[in-house]
């Protein structure tokens, strides 16, 4: 690769991580104000039902802010638990890396000590 492509690649990443960002920003205003106007147009009171029974009466918005929010805390709790799964294995694996590289260690060097012993005998 030469270094006009490398730069090009470079100036490419650029540019695309410029535009990227370029966009996210509209995007989450957009988000902003739509949550806004959600919250201007509904701000009635209302009392949910669950399984018969009636919760107190608040605006729906906070109904909505209250699922969103436990959405949230309840993916994160998900993701969390994930990951320690993930890193768990990967600690299994590292080991078994730690112990595969012992084995070879031994074994080479046992070669090593086998080849010398013939070349000098």
């Amino acid at each position: 690769m030469t270094w006009s492509s490398k730069i090009n690649a470079l100036l490419e990443g650029i540019l695309m991580r410029f535009l990227q960002k370029l966009g996210f920003y509209p995007v989450l205003v957009l988000v902003a104000l739509s949550c806004f106007w959600f919250g201007i147009e509904n701000s009635d009171d209302v009392s949910l039902v669950f399984f018969g029974y009636a919760t107190v009466q608040a605006p729906v918005t906070l109904w909505v802010l209250s699922a969103f929010v436990l959405g949230v805390v309840f993916a994160s709790f998900v993701n969390m638990w994930t990951n320690v799964g993930l890193r768990r294995d990967a600690a299994k694996v590292k080991s078994q890396l730690l112990k595969t590289n012992l084995a070879m260690d031994k074994v080479q060097a046992k070669q090593r000590i086998s080849n010398s012993g013939v070349e000098t005998g």
